[in-house]
């Protein structure tokens, strides 16, 4: 029960020289932690309360004494006329009468502060205005509040391709296969469903980054350059946004001793004087295998042949391209 000035400076820890600035800063803190919407105790609260009221003028303390002394750098004229500005605003929102400025002016030197709306109750016998204190909001709920509003913000967006580079062996690159490829890309946030909570993982972008297996089937014959295209397999969208797609760039191996050009293979082949006045037969590696080649008798230097079916697949076709061998005689 709230008795006198000095119980009331005493329920909110303060010193009796304390400011009235120094009376509501003590109030609100006190408040967060004792309102019972936080989990603290309601007689509590309406003890804090009331010496709240008493200490700031809303009611009249047990044994009258001075309340505290205002801040040594208080403007009271700039005070007052902030009041009647504020109480005019009011007026004119609730299409309440004008008051005499008797009626609006304010008891003693304290200034006036923006307090929440009251109500009158009693406590302990003394009847006090029970001020709902400034307790914020839980902070998951404000962060709730605050992806609501970003979302009603945010509009649909597409998300964006993802391209990796892809090698391909020699083995894949004669006969194609499949492949199992590692790729990042954004996926929709599992905790928040892409809800964008900022206590979330995804931080407020409603969407991680993640390292995903994708199954590719990579045809044979690749050429450097092509690409093979996996729809929905990019980036996911923004606020139901569509998944932007996958593009993997080949880079196939180069075949030694050879150029590519397209499906056909280009080289040189050195052939002795000998065999190659005589004639005879010359063992040609290909991408294939070993293969013969007969060498006529009178080869002269400069001389090409042709090897069909040695080349390569021929991308995204049927059969092989061809070898071409350039003779140079030693």
């Amino acid at each position: 029960m709230v008795q006198t000035q000095t119980h009331c400076y005493h329920l909110l820890g303060l010193s009796e020289s304390a400011t009235l600035t120094e009376v509501k800063r003590a109030y609100r803190r006190l408040a967060r932690t004792m309102h019972p919407d936080a989990g603290g105790d309601h007689a509590r609260f309406a003890e804090i309360t009331a010496a709240y009221n008493v200490l700031t003028g809303r009611s009249a303390p047990a044994k009258a004494a001075p309340r505290p002394r205002p801040d040594e750098d208080f403007d009271r004229d700039a005070a007052f006329a902030d009041f009647r500005r504020r109480a005019a605003n009011f007026r004119t929102r609730t299409g309440t009468a004008a008051q005499p400025d008797s009626a609006a002016q304010p008891e003693g030197d304290a200034p006036v502060e923006d307090a929440p709306q009251a109500e009158h109750a009693s406590v302990d016998g003394l009847e006090t205005a029970q001020v709902t204190p400034e307790v914020p909001c839980r902070p998951g709920l404000w962060a709730r509040l605050r992806s609501r509003l970003r979302r009603a913000r945010v509009r649909a967006m597409d998300g964006t391709d993802v391209r990796t580079p892809l090698s391909v062996d020699l083995e894949m690159l004669l006969r194609g296969g499949e492949r199992l490829v590692s790729v990042e890309r954004l996926i929709t946030c599992p905790s928040c469903a892409g809800q964008g909570s900022e206590l979330c993982v995804c931080g407020g972008q409603g969407r991680v980054l993640t390292r995903e297996k994708v199954k590719v089937v990579v045809p044979a014959g690749a050429r450097p350059g092509a690409q093979l295209r996996l729809r929905r397999k990019g980036n996911e969208g923004v606020a139901g946004g569509a998944t932007g797609d996958l593009y993997l760039d080949l880079q196939p191996i180069e075949i030694d001793g050879y150029l590519r050009e397209g499906a056909d293979l280009r080289g040189t082949r050195e052939v002795p004087t000998t065999l190659a006045r005589q004639g005879g037969a010359l063992a040609i590696p290909t991408p294939w295998g070993s293969v013969r080649l007969d060498v006529p008798p009178g080869t002269r230097d400069g001389m090409r042949f042709r090897l069909p079916g040695q080349g390569l697949p021929r991308w995204q076709g049927a059969g092989r391209g061809e070898l071409y061998l350039l003779v140079a005689v030693r």
